[in-house]
């Protein structure tokens, strides 16, 4: 709770003060948010909304690492509308971010919205087509030597097939 509230602090002032316009500010502010869906989504929503349109722009650093934060606000924005059954909404987000990321060749960010697309797709009862979409994250987590990415991806994965009544290969 003690992180949570210096997060919050911070937030409010990263508009007025250059010290809290860092990279590393601003992803670990992403991770609190992306936490934080739970309890209020509202709030993370609308955190990570400013977030990608008044910090995020003016951080230091090359174009394609600030492009990387964009994308993950947009995915914990979908990840907050998904929470609050706008899975419409997440869906179109996380359709363009996504296109973003593959054009741009950015593995690690693919295979986050990838996943958040998949959640979505669980929602809706599309479980095949989220099993696509965890396949996918599966290779890229792979292949970058991802391990937390990828336990978390077999595990959504494990459950997408149990929905599809494929016991056995959730094993």
């Amino acid at each position: 709770a003690e992180r949570s509230d210096a997060l919050e602090e911070s937030a409010r002032r990263l508009g007025k003060a250059r010290k809290y316009r860092h990279p590393l500010f601003a992803a670990a502010y992403l991770e609190h948010l992306d936490a934080l869906r739970y309890d209020d989504p509202k709030q993370a929503r609308q955190n990570a909304q400013a977030v990608a349109l008044k910090l995020i722009p003016q951080l230091p650093g090359s174009r394609a690492e600030r492009l990387e934060l964009q994308l993950k606000a947009i995915g914990v924005y979908a990840s907050c509308q998904r929470r609050k059954g706008r899975w419409a909404t997440a869906a179109r987000a996380l359709r363009i971010a996504l296109g973003v990321a593959r054009r741009q060749n950015l593995p690690g960010i693919t295979a986050d919205l990838l996943q958040r697309a998949a959640c979505v797709l669980s929602d809706t009862g599309r479980f095949r087509e989220a099993t696509g979409l965890l396949d996918e994250a599966l290779v890229i987590y792979h292949d970058m030597g991802f391990e937390e990415g990828l336990g978390m991806v077999m595990l959504e994965r494990g459950t997408m097939l149990l929905h599809l009544g494929k016991y056995s290969e959730t094993l």
